[in-house]
């Protein structure tokens, strides 16, 4: 596991990754983020190709990170829902991510 360290509100406190920032503020300055909006459905194959495209797309435009809305592989009604989900990690949601992450080195 990669440890980023713990933001405390004001600065880091430690991380293996991160020790260079213990002490610091972070900051955003030189990332682009993209916020990707769609209109999800109860189809979950549509809404992950659309999810695909949108985070294709955010990584051509060289966005260093990429959001989607929290309920983008189905949104609808509870038993849209529950049929819907799926296992994490192995799940057709969680290997699109994976897979346009590793792809995009976003």
């Amino acid at each position: 596991m990669l440890v980023l360290g713990t933001w405390s509100g004001r600065t880091w406190t430690s991380g293996t990754a991160r020790d260079g920032l213990a002490g610091r503020r972070p900051t955003l300055a030189g990332v682009r983020v993209a916020v990707c909006q769609m209109s999800s459905g109860e189809d979950v194959e549509t809404n992950l190709g659309t999810g695909e495209k949108l985070l294709r797309e955010a990584a051509a435009g060289d966005a260093d990170l990429a959001v989607l809305p929290e309920y983008f592989t189905c949104l609808g009604s509870s038993a849209a829902l529950a049929e819907a989900s799926e296992t994490v990690p192995g799940g057709a949601g969680c290997e699109m991510l994976a897979a346009v992450a590793r792809d995009s080195e976003m």
